[in-house]
């Protein structure tokens, strides 16, 4: 539950006011069709995709778009990637799918690939051995990306290049950059 707390705007702000227990009465009272089930599974799996069916993937947008969460546009490429027929989603949800398919940078790694959407979010594709697409960075605001063997780098638009995925080598480091926008990964 805390990965679905921390990537949702509706829940933080809850938690704001009430403890976890109350936000979850209170979500279910507004929104009483949210399958909390469906989601906890959704953030506990370290490979989700392999493991929802396609109308779990529809059910799963449908919840996160309710409760704002930053992983929807996973969902969303997922559901976009499967060919699955969208049309009975909400028509902001469908207007979401296709304007995530456009991509202004590709990056790729051994086994997995990152993009830049046209708003700036991040997608990820492939594997999650070493939580390449499960530690990608949340939010609207990169610039840039590049990929190693199993790890990427995002660079946001106010000079952060954050990074994600395998460690082995101390890839992982947060830190702000001010001398261009140019990234490049080895390894």
């Amino acid at each position: 539950m805390d990965k679905l707390i921390e990537d949702s705007e509706i829940l933080k702000n809850l938690l704001e006011e009430y403890d976890n227990t109350s936000v979850i009465e209170i979500i279910q009272k507004y929104y009483p069709d949210i399958n909390f089930e469906l989601l906890e599974d959704y953030y506990a799996s370290s490979d989700p995709y392999l493991k929802f069916s396609n109308e779990e993937l529809i059910k799963l947008a449908e919840h996160m778009n309710y409760l704002i969460c930053k992983k929807l546009d996973d969902i969303l490429i997922e559901i976009k990637l499967r060919n699955i027929n969208f049309d009975e989603l909400n028509p902001d949800l469908i207007n979401e799918i296709n304007e995530l398919s456009k991509f202004t940078k590709i990056a790729c790694g051994q086994n997995h690939t990152v993009g830049i959407s046209k708003r700036g979010t991040i997608v990820t594709l492939g594997s999650n051995l070493y939580n390449q697409r499960e530690g990608s960075p949340l939010g609207r605001e990169y610039i840039a990306i590049a990929c190693g063997e199993d790890h990427s780098v995002a660079l946001d638009k106010d000079g952060y290049i954050i990074t994600w995925g395998n460690n082995n080598r101390q890839q992982k480091k947060r830190f702000s950059s001010r001398r261009g926008i140019y990234i490049n990964c080895m390894w």
